[in-house]
């Protein structure tokens, strides 16, 4: 099965079975140069995709959404973590922690 989350709020929870995936999605605004990232994912679930920003319009500097996509590999749970900052500088400007429970 298939789950999406949308712009989740930091402490938001997915409740996952092995074999399922996890797609989430983030608010990021073109050309600020602020970008998500993975910072840590928990061992039941392998990144299988980064698919960049994902826009309804071709402007520049457009907003769209940074999508990423997990698959659940076995039972467990763990935090992932994704962080939005600039690759350049060392703050973080926002970040996003779901709590993960793969069950069976």
């Amino acid at each position: 099965m298939r789950h999406q989350i949308v712009e989740p709020a930091s402490s938001a929870a997915a409740r996952l079975r092995v074999g399922d995936t996890l797609e989430v999605r983030l608010l990021q605004i073109g050309g600020t140069g602020y970008l998500w990232q993975v910072d840590e994912v928990p061992p039941e679930l392998t990144l299988d995709a980064d698919e960049g920003v994902v826009s309804s319009t071709s402007r520049a500097g457009a907003a769209g959404h940074h999508a990423f996509v997990f698959s659940a590999q076995h039972p467990g749970r763990g935090d992932l973590v994704l962080r939005l900052s600039r690759p350049w500088e060392d703050e973080i400007e926002d970040e996003v922690t779901l709590d993960v429970t793969v069950g069976e």
